[in-house]
């Protein structure tokens, strides 16, 4: 049990695996999380002060809780986001452990910062990721 795919391998680690092991075994780590999908019918613009406070910048939506007809309370299903790192992902993060800050490349906090700049999930959503 881990909440990234780079605590995967770290957790491999700390759990005596030995690197050669984890190195020739190992092809892939991921991590998932299914996010709510907000209705594009009535969902709201999220206001500038707040985009801005975060020091983001584009246009950011927010779910409609009293929903539409298209939806239930401003929810039209979920997506799965999705971080993983791959076997040379591995390989190179476990060999430069200095550089852990950038892995893995495609992480949960960039992938819902996408889908909110997309306008697919609430901004607040996108938030308790980073």
């Amino acid at each position: 049990h881990a909440n990234g795919s780079k605590e995967v391998v770290e957790r491999l680690l700390n759990l005596g695996v030995d690197t050669f092991t984890i190195k020739s075994n190992l092809r892939l780590s991921a991590a998932q999380r299914l996010v709510p999908l907000i209705c594009s019918h009535c969902s709201k613009d999220a206001s500038a002060e707040e985009t801005e406070l975060l020091g983001l910048s584009g246009k950011f939506k927010t779910m409609n809780a009293e929903g539409c007809s298209q939806c239930k309370s401003g929810v039209i299903g979920r997506i799965a986001v999705l971080e993983y790192m791959g076997e040379d992902e591995i390989k190179q993060f476990i060999d430069s452990p200095k550089e852990s800050g950038s892995f893995p490349k495609r992480s949960l906090k960039k992938e819902v910062l996408e889908l909110a700049q997309l306008g697919k999930i609430d901004l607040s959503e996108a938030l308790a990721f980073i």
